[in-house]
């Protein structure tokens, strides 16, 4: 959700933009929204202004912001953490597995960071508008506007480039899978019953 939202703040550019508006584009609520560009304020990402030209905006170019800045914004605990309830001792497993892992998911943990590091605001933001255009083009629009001016085409990015972005997003999303960004709901829904 938080690079949701600072993509849009990257796409307009610098101009102000609302809660309400954010919370439109993610579907959310405006209260989540408000929460967590209290999250992203803290980490220096945005700056919000009430009054006259109300909203939030990023502090620097989308071009200067990462991944892994976002990612550490929002985080609270790492993706890859042991259960809180310390295992059994006298299991011949249970006495060395939580620190047997904590070196695995700390590699883990560091490997997703590097990898998010390697892409910027502005390469989501620029993926967003070429990923609109195909569907444009898959609609046999390509030449019309989106209803409400939607991301509009730029250059083209390389193959490799967009591969390797999806790749990092799906990476962000699995590590996420699950778990709160403080206090923020995920969105998951529970598991319906299948009938015995």
């Amino acid at each position: 959700m938080a690079v949701h939202v600072l993509a849009v703040l990257a796409y307009k550019e610098g101009d102000p933009v609302t809660s309400s508006l954010l919370a439109g584009s993610v579907n959310t609520n405006p209260v989540i929204i408000r929460r967590l560009l209290l999250t992203l304020k803290r980490a220096r990402l945005i700056d919000t202004r009430k009054g006259a030209g109300a909203g939030s905006r990023l502090t620097r170019s989308p071009q200067r912001i990462n991944l892994a800045e976002i990612y550490r914004a929002v985080e609270n605990h790492d993706a890859f953490s042991s259960p809180s309830k310390k295992p059994d001792a006298g299991c011949p497993v249970g006495h060395c597995i939580r620190k047997t892992l904590e070196k695995v998911f700390a590699s883990a943990e560091n490997a997703l960071e590097r990898d998010l590091e390697k892409t910027t605001l502005a390469d989501v933001v620029q993926a967003a508008k070429e990923t609109c255009l195909e569907a444009e083009k898959a609609r046999g629009n390509a030449s019309k506007p989106g209803r409400d001016g939607a991301l509009a085409p730029s250059a083209p990015r390389s193959a490799a480039k967009r591969e390797a972005l999806l790749s990092h997003a799906a990476q962000f999303a699995t590590a996420r899978a699950g778990t709160p960004q403080r206090g923020i709901p995920t969105g998951s829904v529970p598991a319906r019953r299948q009938p015995v």
